[in-house]
């Protein structure tokens, strides 16, 4: 046991100096642009695997683009804050870097970052089931990248635009805008974006009852996310997976994703996901007829979301325009609001379908 906690600690000390060498030796670089590029990029491959370690690139960067005075390079640096905020269900924060970098993007007429911050923007907004402004958002994101020819972010937008329609039920409209999604995806041998669409074929099809169909989509998702190192979206996976086999009265299996899902979710505080798996693990026990088990993990769900329905119904003003929002930014280093924002996305998560993960 003393050998494996010396174990532990070595690679973790070890980690920790490799991250905190790179990061230095990409803020020595002496050309702004190559340094933000740097920077970015590592931040942004980091969002997943490593999120603690994403979020000092990324505030490295938004360092070296203030002192660059570079428009395109600020706008690179709201960019992956307004990404990282995302992943963290920091939505209002995220809504403020994108339409920043959206901004500045606009008038230095970078067509491409337009494109990308727009598709951010429709993610935000369907997450808060704001589905006109999203379906805005992403036909003017996929309306540029065909001007560009842009095959990545045409697949990007076809995956959204796909979780947009899953979210208002249209099934089968889903499916086809992710088949589609898929072929380029697979041209493009993009793993990652290639296990998004297969984790939301899953879900579409799941939503439509055709378990082994779905069941088949979800385990491609998850061997391409283990093959990536995508750790933060394996809870998801485990989720989804386990809520078939629940289905499918494979109580045994669907017991062992739910515990890795539940591993998963405590590992990197993924709340929204945890609400979801309450209701997983609450059907598991009833189906084993462990009914005070299964009353616990229901009450915990409902509990938390009831609690969070008053919360958005108190504050669904908040977000009810442009001005609102940029107030409420100005506040979100008090405690109180940081609270409150905390509760607000767990709520919407847990209404939220699991056809949440997009990509940027």
């Amino acid at each position: 046991m003393k050998v494996f906690i010396l174990f532990f600690l070595c690679h973790f000390i070890s980690k920790a100096q490799t991250s905190d060498s790179l990061l230095f030796q990409l803020n020595s670089i002496e050309n702004d642009t190559e340094s933000v590029n740097q920077l970015y990029t590592q931040g942004f491959e980091l969002r997943n695997s490593d999120p603690d370690n994403a979020w000092i690139f990324a505030n490295a960067c938004y360092k070296k683009a203030i002192k660059s005075e570079n428009q395109k390079h600020l706008a690179k640096a709201y960019n992956l804050l307004g990404v990282l905020h995302y992943k963290k269900t920091h939505y209002l924060k995220a809504i403020q870097y994108q339409k920043k970098a959206l901004t500045l993007n606009k008038q230095i007429g970078n067509k491409k970052g337009c494109a990308i911050n727009l598709s951010n923007l429709g993610n935000i907004y369907s997450d808060i089931n704001y589905f006109k402004q999203a379906e805005s958002s992403y036909l003017e994101a996929i309306q540029i990248n065909n001007s560009l020819g842009n095959t990545k972010e045409i697949t990007r937008c076809l995956i959204n635009i796909a979780a947009l329609k899953h979210t208002l039920k249209q099934n089968d409209a889903a499916v086809s805008n992710l088949k589609q999604a898929l072929f380029y995806a697979n041209e493009l041998n993009n793993y990652d974006l290639i296990a998004v669409c297969n984790n939301n074929i899953g879900i579409a099809l799941t939503s439509q009852n055709k378990l082994d169909t779905a069941l088949f989509y979800l385990q491609e998702a998850l061997k391409m996310r283990i093959l990536i190192d995508d750790e933060v979206d394996l809870a998801n996976s485990y989720i989804n997976i386990a809520n078939v086999l629940n289905k499918q009265k494979e109580i045994n299996e669907a017991f062992y994703y739910i515990v890795m899902a539940e591993s998963y979710c405590k590992r990197y505080e993924i709340y929204d996901e945890l609400v979801n798996l309450y209701s997983i693990k609450s059907e598991w026990f009833e189906y084993q007829h462990e009914y005070d088990s299964a009353i616990h993990y229901l009450k915990k769900h409902q509990l938390l979301k009831d609690s969070l329905i008053t919360i958005e119904r108190e504050n669904t003003d908040l977000l009810s325009n442009e001005d609102s929002i940029s107030e409420i930014e100005k506040e979100t280093n008090t405690s109180k609001l940081v609270i409150l924002v905390a509760l607000f996305s767990l709520f919407l998560g847990s209404i939220t379908s699991y056809f949440i993960f997009r990509k940027k």
